[in-house]
C-alpha cells in the first residue's frame, strides 16, 4: 500500500510502526513532523514536500495545542511527572513558584509565545527542552485576557491600582473613558492583537503599551461609526446611525436599498481600509462622500455577486449569472473540475479576489485574465493527478495522529 499525506497542520507521528512508516510514499504541506528517537530514522527513506518543521519527541510528551494558560491549581492538581508538548500561545499565572514548577513539570516542549514571570523564567528554561517562538517575562499582579476584551469605566473599577494588564486579541476602548481613572488603574498594556480607540485616546493607548507588545492599532475619531471586518450597509441600518463618518475595517459593501435622498438626509461620509463598492445610481454622490484615501468601485446590481464562505462554482450556478458578472470573492471558492470554460470565459468579466479559489489549471488560466483586484490566492489542484497514484490520501486535517 502506498499513503499519501497532505496538508496536515501537525502529524505526530510518534506511535507509527515500521510498516506503517514504510507504506507512506510522501509527506507535503506539512506544518509540524513530530516522530520520536526511535522512528526518526524511518522517515529518512519518505519524499517529504514543504514540511515547516519537524521535532523529535519522546512518547510520554502529552500533546496540547491552543491559547494554554497555566494556573497554580492547575499544577497542584496535576500528577507528577509531567511531560508536556505545548502548541499555542502560552502564558503562566504569576502566583506559580519555581519549585512547583521543578516538582511538577520535567520536560517542556513549546511551540508557540510564551509570557512567563521574570522569577519562573530560569527554572522553566531549565526544563524547556525545545522552545520555538518567543519568550517574554509578564510582571506580579498582571491580568491575562484573551479574545475581545472592552475597556470600559465598570471594567477599570473592578481592576487593583496600577494593574498590567496583558490581551492576546482585540482591546477595544469605550469612548467614554475617563483618564484619570484609566490612569490610576492600569500601569502598563501588553497586546499581541489589535487596539482600537478613538483620535482622543491615542496619548492614553501608546503611553502604557510595552516593548513587547504586537498589535495593529486602529485609531478612530468619536464621530465614526466603526464596522468591524467587511461590512454590508444597508438603508435601515444606515437610518439608525447617528455618527456623520462610517468607517469599515475591511470592504464595505452599499446595498442597492440605499437611494440618493437617503444619502443627502443623512449625509454621512465613507472609508474603508478596503474598497468600498456602491451602486452605479450613487456615483455622482459616492464621489463625494467617500474619502479621498478609500478606493471605491461602482456595480451594476444585476451584475455583481459576492462570494463569502465556502461555496462552490458548478456549471447550473455559472449558467444562473448574467454575462460579464463582477464576482467578489471573500471566502473560499472552489471551481466544479467539470465548469465549462467557455461558460466561466462568457459569464465572469470581472474577478476582485481577496479570499481562496481552487480550480484545474485551465480554469485558473481565465481566471487570471480576469482579475482586477488580487489580495487572495488562486491555486489550481495539478495534485488532482498525482493523488491517484496512491492507494489511500490522508489529508486537510489540524492534528493527524499515525
Amino acid at each position: 500500500m502506498s499513503t499519501l499525506i497532505q496538508n496536515v497542520g501537525m502529524l505526530d507521528a510518534r506511535k507509527a510502526t515500521r510498516e506503517k512508516v514504510a507504506e507512506i510514499t510522501k509527506i507535503r504541506n506539512i506544518g509540524t513532523l513530530i516522530f520520536n528517537p526511535d522512528n526518526k530514522d524511518l522517515f529518512q527513506k519518505v519524499s517529504m514536500e514543504n514540511v515547516g518543521s519537524s521535532l523529535e519527541l519522546d512518547d510520554d510528551y502529552a500533546l496540547q495545542t491552543g491559547n494554554i494558560h497555566i494556573t497554580r491549581g492547575m499544577l497542584e492538581a496535576a500528577k507528577p511527572p509531567m511531560k508536556l508538548c505545548l502548541v499555542g500561545n502560552i502564558s503562566f499565572a504569576d502566583d506559580i513558584t519555581p519549585e512547583l514548577i521543578q516538582e511538577k513539570i520535567t520536560g517542556l516542549v513549546a511551540i508557540g509565545n510564551i509570557k512567563i514571570t521574570e522569577v519562573l523564567h530560569a527554572v522553566l528554561m531549565a526544563t524547556a527542552k525545545q522552545v520555538i517562538g518567543q519568550i517574554s517575562s509578564s510582571v506580579k499582579g498582571e491580568k491575562s485576557m484573551t479574545g475581545k476584551v472592552e475597556l470600559t469605566n465598570q471594567f477599570l473599577e473592578k481592576l487593583n491600582d496600577q494593574t498590567p494588564l496583558s490581551v492576546v486579541g482585540k482591546l477595544i476602548f469605550a469612548e467614554d473613558i475617563d483618564p484619570s481613572l484609566y490612569e490610576r488603574k492600569i500601569l502598563s498594556l501588553c497586546v499581541v492583537g489589535v487596539i482600537i480607540g478613538d483620535k482622543e485616546q491615542k496619548d492614553l493607548i501608546h503611553g502604557k503599551l510595552t516593548d513587547s507588545s504586537e498589535a495593529k492599532i486602529k485609531i478612530i475619531s468619536k464621530d465614526t461609526h466603526y464596522l468591524n471586518g467587511d461590512g454590508k450597509l444597508d438603508a435601515f441600518t444606515l437610518m439608525t446611525i447617528d455618527k456623520p463618518i462610517i468607517s469599515a475595517a475591511g470592504h464595505l459593501f452599499i446595498q442597492p436599498d440605499i437611494t440618493p435622498e437617503i444619502l443627502k438626509e443623512k449625509n454621512v461620509h465613507f472609508e474603508s481600509n478596503g474598497v468600498t463598492y456602491f451602486p452605479k445610481a450613487l456615483m455622482m454622490q459616492m464621489a463625494k462622500l467617500i474619502s479621498s484615501t478609500s478606493k471605491g468601485i461602482p456595480y451594476d446590481q444585476d451584475m455583481f455577486v459576492v462570494i463569502t464562505g465556502e461555496q462552490n462554482m458548478t456549471n447550473v450556478r455559472l449558467a444562473a449569472l448574467k454575462d460579464n458578472t463582477v464576482l467578489v470573492n471573500l471566502g473560499d471558492l472552489e471551481f466544479a473540475a467539470d465548469a465549462a470554460l467557455e461558460q466561466i470565459t462568457l459569464k465572469i468579466g470581472i474577478l476582485d479576489n481577496y479570499g481562496e479559489i481552487q480550480a484545474s489549471p485551465d480554469i485558473c488560466s481565465i481566471l487570471q485574465s480576469k482579475l482586477r483586484q488580487n489580495e487572495g490566492d488562486i491555486s489550481s489542484e495539478e495534485h488532482e493527478e498525482d493523488e491517484e497514484q496512491f492507494d489511500h490520501v490522508i489529508q486537510n486535517a489540524g492534528i493527524y495522529q499515525l
